[in-house]
């Protein structure tokens, strides 16, 4: 029996063990793992601001290596959360996908808020036309859905506090 094997076995029979002292290592070194977690992400994130062009690539191929994984999971996850499927924005988002595909509409290649040439997603003001679209990187339209959902809550709580 060769040194692989026996620690094929060894970690069969001992799953407890194994369970046991990872929880312990990850107790005593939580801050550094946290760290080290965060300098990746970090890492990961600057590497895609920089090429942007090289994550289009990959996201196409594995969109293409992907596609009836990806599928067989979207149509789980709408039949599990049916309240969150809104199916007129998705139909919005297939006709701007269409569009750009077709030449239709032209995808900038700058972020519309900071200017800056990054993997970009579309966001539109107004839904009821589908065809008008701003587009943001990934950071910007994050920021700018965190300030319309705090000035709708604050709105919210203003109408409700007046009635």
């Amino acid at each position: 029996m060769d040194s692989k094997e026996y620690g094929k076995m060894w970690r069969a029979k001992n799953k407890q063990k194994i369970k046991d002292y990872q929880k312990i290592y990850f107790q005593n070194n939580k801050p550094v793992l946290e760290e080290d977690k965060q300098k990746r992400r970090d890492s990961c994130n600057k590497w895609r601001d920089r090429n942007p062009l090289s994550m289009r690539e990959f996201a196409k191929q594995h969109t293409k290596d992907n596609k009836e994984k990806r599928y067989k999971y979207t149509k789980e996850w709408q039949k599990k959360n049916p309240s969150k499927v809104d199916k007129g924005k998705q139909a919005i988002m297939n006709k701007v996908q269409w569009a750009v595909e077709s030449g239709k509409i032209k995808k900038s290649i700058y972020c519309n808020c900071c200017n800056q040439k990054k993997y970009l997603q579309g966001h539109h003001p107004d839904y009821s036309k589908p065809l008008e679209v701003i587009w943001l990187c990934r950071s910007c339209h994050k920021f700018l859905h965190w300030h319309l959902k705090t000035f709708k809550a604050e709105i919210r709580r203003k109408v409700e506090g007046e009635i």
